[in-house]
C-alpha cells in the first residue's frame, strides 16, 4: 500500500494497448501480486486533466510549443514515435525521453526543448512524431480519479485481466473498461 506520488501506468503489458492508463497522480496505490493473481488499485483527488499532442519531428531541437499554457509542472511524458510512411496508424518503434536529459521544457512559455534535433524522418523516410502526455490546470473543483487492473495467470501460457478506470473530471467525464487475454503458443505447446 502507498500514499503519495505514484504512476498508474497499465501501458507495460503488452495485452494491455486498447484499455490502457498512463497517469502521474497523488493518492493512494495498492498491488497485490501472488504470481498468478495481479491486482493494482488506485484512487486520487487531483485538479488536473491529462493531455496528449502529437507534433511532427521539424529537424530542430525547439521550440516545439504545446497547445495548453497552464502545464503543471513535471507532470510531462514524451515519447518519440516512429509511424509506417504508408499506413500511418501503424507505429513502427517507440522511444520513451528523460526530462533533463533528452529534453527540457519552458514552463512559462509551455515549449519544449530537445538536447538534439528531433529529424522529421528516419533514414527509410518513414515520419517521426513527438507525443507529449501532460497535464493542465483547471478552474474548478478537485474531483476523484479511480481504477483498478486485474490479471490472472492460469498457467505459463494463459493470461485473462480486465481494466476499468473512472476520471470524474466535470469538464470532461471518462471511464474506461476493457477485458484482455493472451495466449502464447510456441513450439512446446
Amino acid at each position: 500500500l502507498l500514499y503519495g506520488d505514484y504512476s498508474a501506468d497499465w501501458t507495460k503489458n503488452e495485452t494491455t494497448k486498447l484499455g490502457k492508463i498512463n497517469r502521474t497522480l497523488t493518492g493512494g496505490y495498492h498491488r497485490l501480486d501472488n504470481g498468478k493473481l495481479l491486482i493494482n488499485t488506485f484512487l486520487a483527488e487531483t485538479e488536473y486533466t491529462y493531455m496528449t499532442e502529437e507534433q511532427r519531428g521539424r529537424g530542430i531541437s525547439g521550440p516545439y510549443h504545446l497547445k495548453n499554457s497552464n502545464v503543471v509542472t513535471g507532470s510531462e511524458k514524451i515519447t518519440l514515435i516512429v509511424k509506417d510512411k504508408v499506413l500511418n496508424s501503424v507505429v513502427i518503434s517507440e522511444k520513451k525521453l528523460s526530462r533533463n536529459i533528452d529534453y527540457t521544457v519552458d514552463y512559462n512559455t509551455a515549449s519544449v526543448y530537445f538536447m538534439e534535433p528531433i529529424a522529421s524522418t528516419t533514414p527509410e523516410l518513414n515520419p517521426i512524431f513527438i507525443r507529449v502526455d501532460y497535464e493542465v490546470e483547471i478552474d474548478g473543483e478537485k474531483y476523484l480519479i479511480w481504477g483498478n487492473n486485474l490479471e490472472y495467470k492460469f498457467n505459463n501460457t494463459c493470461l485473462l485481466g480486465w481494466n476499468y478506470a473512472k476520471d470524474n473530471n466535470p469538464n470532461d467525464e471518462l471511464e474506461l473498461k476493457s477485458i484482455f487475454g493472451k495466449i502464447d503458443f510456441n513450439e512446446n505447446n
